[in-house]
């Protein structure tokens, strides 16, 4: 390919240097890269960057760093900078996690073994674990509330003499994970609490996921206790030949794989009940085929899709993608994309071509890169090729992006098809600080005025100011990392607090704040689901839910209650109103809508085809509509009339009294929309470069 990746190393094998590519000068054997220090027992205490970053690690006597300092806040007249600060215990054993601030963010403890039994966050909060004599995780326990002195009291299930013994134990509440393994430490089963419980208790009920393998320790079945299951199925070299997914009683997804002699996937079929594809396909299986093939090194050559459309790719000697195209003979569309690459393999140019150019394009890159055919066939195509291209006078790149890096391999410049460049600014940790759109770069300078960012150590967002300086967002931090604090450019402030799970708990807005209440609150249950949300207005709307996690019911502040229920793969199955009405939903194997079912009984009926698309829709007055997909997804052809157990083509002959609604759009070879006929109305579309409406006319 003709670049060199040179790695430089010192007298003791240590990588000192890794050569950009890019920047390698052959005849010094050498050029601009990523340099490493070592000390005297060869191991690396800093990283040299090519902007003038360094990166440093302090290192204890036995190799452990305790100290780390990014690029950003490294100090180099001190050799020292603000950064994470790393203790361990005397087994070597990260014991504390230290921030820049001196604060502990984490303390570790562990069991003889060298199992994590508790985690310690910043708060003092401590996440528990325990193991069985295989080391296998059995039981973690995450602490999810802090219960105040009066809620203590409050709560009768704690007694007085406990409260005495010891408060400081039961002031967290938990939730409970318990795990259990076979024979072969494969996991069998897994509990999740629903109840919030203190250090030492168990929950009532649990959630539980039951696993089962096979005598090669292969998943075969995950059920739970309510009838949902999967299944997996394979081969003597554990490709997974077979998977089933449980829709409900009479319904599974079901899916097979069929692999090549080199193990690669070459076909996936998908079984799916006729009745669901239409309705004079019931009683019939359908499959659903995607079909792969490869070249030589497992690289996939061609896609072709269940409907028959085709998405192909040519690989370089290095495995790199340089063509695709996407084939919808069917509806004229024909793509292709080519990318080119700079010697460390960053995208450097992306050319789109469409119609005859993307297939002569494709034809040039095809046959140059066909491994198949001997070197001396490969060079006498693309010679022929290139003579062919000459004498249509092809030109090649018309629709270009461009992309520009630094040394670091960090995108700097993007330009678009039209020649507009956006710029990106990055401070020594690799973030960018600011972003310049095309209207204000300035090419001369190589800058101009953009959106530029400020981030902390932890590198989160702290403000941010628009092109012409003023700061339009401020943000704070709690020492867990949650956005305590927004402040917009009109400087309006909203405040979060948050669970020890660091979901938002309270919402303070200026509005709020005026009224000295919340503008919103929200509980959760044990595992971190929402259970109810009070508005400012002291409104309280509530959540049941099932073993999931999934709504079953909501009482809203007006004292009405939504019902919903489930199928096994967790799609509505029933809706019920404060009224008592009840819509009914069925479902395909796919897991789509095919029959909705109205307080009156009244249904409407869905079909898909075999990639999923809707199809038919009947109607409960049996109005029937039939649409048509392209390689895109995009509509081609609408059509709706009345169900008369006639055809589309008796139907079409007798338009007026039946009131035929046809619909038709065409697309260009790049799957822009051209022109669409509807109502009676032709209307036509154009695009620009950027595949952006430029124009739409009757």
């Amino acid at each position: 390919m003709g670049f060199i990746e040179k790695n430089i190393r010192d007298s003791e094998g240590n990588i000192i240097k890794e050569v950009n590519p890019n920047y390698f000068d052959e005849d010094l054997q050498n050029g601009l890269g990523i340099e490493y220090v070592y000390d005297k027992d060869n191991r690396k205490i800093k990283t040299l960057y090519p902007d003038g970053g360094v990166e440093r690690f302090v290192l204890d006597p036995s190799g452990n760093v305790i100290k780390h300092i990014s690029p950003e806040y490294y100090n180099a007249e001190i050799d020292d900078g603000l950064g994470y600060s790393y203790i361990y215990d005397s087994m070597n054993r990260l014991a504390s996690i230290i921030n820049e601030e001196k604060i502990i963010d984490k303390t570790f403890e562990y069991d003889l073994h060298g199992n994590i039994i508790k985690e310690i966050d910043s708060e003092g909060n401590a996440t528990l674990f325990k193991y069985d004599l295989l080391c296998n995780l059995i039981e973690k326990r995450v602490p999810v509330e802090k219960l105040t002195t009066e809620e203590l009291e409050d709560n009768q299930a704690i007694s007085l003499e406990k409260n005495a013994i010891s408060s400081k134990q039961q002031e967290l509440k938990y939730n409970v994970t318990c795990y259990q393994y076979d024979g072969n430490s494969n996991k069998t089963l897994e509990k999740h609490g629903t109840d919030l419980v203190n250090k030492e208790e168990y929950c009532n009920y649990y959630h539980e996921i039951y696993f089962e393998y096979d005598k090669e320790n292969r998943l075969i079945e995950v059920k739970d206790k309510h009838g949902a299951k999967a299944r997996y199925k394979y081969d003597s070299i554990n490709n997974k030949t077979y998977e089933s997914f449980k829709i409900n009683d009479t319904t599974e997804k079901i899916v097979h794989y069929i692999y090549d002699k080199a193990g690669n996937l070459v076909e996936k079929k998908e079984e799916i009940d006729g009745k669901f594809i239409s309705p004079e396909s019931k009683d019939k299986n359908i499959w659903a085929i995607t079909k792969y093939e490869y070249d030589k090194n497992g690289n996939t050559t061609k896609i072709i899709t269940p409907k028959g459309f085709e998405i192909g790719r040519v690989y370089d000697v290095i495995d790199r993608v340089i063509e695709q195209y996407e084939k919808d003979e069917i509806n004229n569309i024909f793509r292709s994309h080519v990318y080119k690459y700079d010697k460390a393999s960053n995208i450097i140019a992306l050319s789109e071509y469409s119609g005859k150019d993307a297939r002569l394009i494709n034809k040039k890159y095809s046959s140059k890169n066909d491994y198949n055919i001997k070197a001396l066939g490969r060079y006498e195509k693309a010679k022929e090729n290139k003579k062919l291209l000459k004498d249509l006078k092809f030109e090649e790149d018309k629709k270009s992006k461009t992309y520009t890096y630094d040394s670091q391999n960090r995108l700097t410049h993007f330009k678009n098809v039209s020649g507009n460049t956006t710029r990106l600014i990055y401070d020594k940790n690799d973030r960018i600080i600011k972003q310049i759109l095309p209207e204000q770069y300035d090419e001369i300078t190589d800058d101009g005025l953009g959106t530029t960012y400020v981030y902390n150590l932890k590198g989160q967002v702290i403000q941010v100011k628009n092109a012409l300086g003023e700061t339009i967002t401020r943000n704070t931090y709690d020492p867990k990392g949650n956005m305590e604090t927004s402040i917009d450019g009109e400087n309006n402030k909203v405040e979060y607090t948050y669970t020890l799970l660091g979901q938002i708990k309270d919402i303070v807005t200026p509005n709020s704040r005026k009224e000295d209440k919340k503008a919103q609150s929200y509980k959760y249950d044990a595992r971190g689901n929402i259970t109810g949300i009070t508005d400012g207005n002291g409104n309280d709307t509530s959540y049941t839910l099932d073993d999931w996690g999934r709504i079953t019911q909501i009482l809203t502040p007006e004292g009405g209650a939504e019902k919903y229920t489930y199928d096994y793969a967790g799609n509505i199955v029933t809706t019920t109103d404060a009224n008592g009405g009840t819509i009914t939903y069925s479902y395909n194997s796919l897991g789509q809508v095919s029959e909705i079912k109205d307080q009156e009984g009244n249904s409407e009926f869905f079909y898909y085809d075999e990639e999923g698309n809707l199809s038919k829709q009947q109607d409960r007055n049996e109005n029937i509509v039939d649409r048509i997909y392209n390689i895109d997804k995009n509509i081609v052809s609408v059509k709706a009339y009345k169900n008369h157990k006639k055809t589309i083509e008796e139907i079409s002959k007798d338009k007026k009294i039946l009131n035929i609604i046809d619909q038709r759009y065409n697309y260009n070879e790049d799957g822009t929309l051209k022109n669409a006929y509807t109502g009676n109305m032709l209307y036509e579309y154009s695009f620009n470069d950027e595949g952006m409406l430029e124009s739409k006319s009757a």
